[in-house]
């Protein structure tokens, strides 16, 4: 360039051939290269497609590939511009580092959703190193189902409802294994208990929507123990509660009314097993259901109860003789065995006395 003439200007025909040379490359570089980008573009998607398929392993290995690629691709593409020069170089480079650009974004989402996709294929293979943990079987077919053990409980036995007034009154009854009743209750379950191997309580506390558990009855009623406190409402005295029942409480947890909304009584006019006054008989086969829906309790000692079930099942009739003026009435007590019932046999003898057995 001589002395005086203007910035970029030519000064040969020769120059303006040379630089014609150069764009045309340039351009035919950049065709080439926005081919590639856009193959690549497509490879991604389709090792996309195919990681999301669950083929991580092959899915890597093309990452791998495209990314050497990638890396060949802008190494000729800086040797090239390095060369070129500046005035046809800007607008390519400018367009080839956008493409470049977004390419590398969507390359780091593919790598970001194929490591969590990985991570979450590891958490969900299980450990080979732990043992295999055991399936828990259901309430019904548990093996250590309590009430399974509780089998015996539930042949020849009576079920009574029994309500209370307050919660207090229960508190004391599961405290100290007792229990009071009015005097008509207090035979029913006296003569219940006298007939029958078993006699379940079932308790529920009035307004409470709940049943709050049951007892077998451990005896009769007797009079000749220590006096119970009972919470008593106003107009009943402690004289009418005198009598008290031995109970082994088998359930001591709570059970509300929704639960047995299935159950109906039919020695109660089909009504549902919540309904019924205090001493209300419950139907044998509605009253094991509602006592099957309870939670026996960990602490209960079943071993004792089921001993004393067995033991009442073995007791022999007992013969007991009433005098009665000049009559005997031979009575034998029935047998507390399961499974049957006799009928009381009563035997009247009548005493004959002859004049000289008088005179004598």
């Amino acid at each position: 360039m001589e002395d005086g003439e203007p910035p970029g200007h030519v000064s040969s025909e020769s120059d303006l051939s040379f630089l014609e040379n150069e764009r045309k490359e340039l351009e035919a570089n950049n065709a080439k290269l926005s081919e590639n980008v856009k193959k690549l573009k497509e490879e991604a998607k389709r090792l996309k497609e195919k990681a999301e398929r669950g083929g991580r392993e092959s899915a890597e290995s093309d990452s791998s590939e495209e990314s050497d690629i990638q890396l060949n691709i802008s190494d000729e593409d800086n040797s090239d511009f390095d060369t070129r020069s500046e005035a046809s170089s800007s607008a390519s480079s400018s367009a080839s580092s956008a493409d470049n650009e977004r390419f590398r974004s969507q390359e780091g989402t593919t790598s970001t959703t194929k490591r969590a996709k990985r991570d979450t294929d590891r958490s969900a293979k299980p450990d080979k190193s732990s043992p295999p943990k055991k399936r828990k079987l259901a309430s019904s077919v548990s093996p250590a189902d309590p009430m399974i053990k509780l089998q015996e409980v539930f042949k020849d036995t009576v079920y009574f409802l029994i309500k209370s007034c307050n919660y207090e009154n229960v508190t004391l009854a599961k405290a100290k294994g007792v229990w009071s009743t009015p005097p008509a209750n207090e035979s029913k379950l006296n003569k219940a208990y006298r007939d029958h191997n078993n006699v379940i309580l079932i308790f529920s506390v009035m307004q409470s929507g709940k049943f709050q558990g049951f007892a077998r009855m451990a005896s009769e009623s007797r009079h000749d123990g220590p006096v119970i406190n009972w919470v008593l409402p106003p107009g009943l005295t402690q004289r009418a509660f005198t009598g008290v029942f031995r109970l082994d409480w088998i359930a001591r947890k709570e059970l509300p009314f929704t639960s047995t909304q299935h159950l109906l009584n039919p020695w109660n006019d089909n009504r549902p097993v919540k309904i019924g006054r205090d001493g209300q008989e419950i139907e044998p086969r509605c009253g094991e259901a509602l006592c099957r829906l309870f939670m026996l309790d960990s602490s209960i000692d079943i071993r004792s109860i089921l001993s004393k079930v067995r033991k009442a099942q073995a007791t022999p009739p007992e013969p007991t003789r009433i005098k009665s003026k000049s009559r005997y009435r031979v009575r034998t007590v029935k047998g507390r065995k399961a499974g049957r019932r006799r009928r009381t046999l009563v035997m009247v003898m009548v005493v004959m006395r002859t004049p000289t057995e008088i005179d004598a």
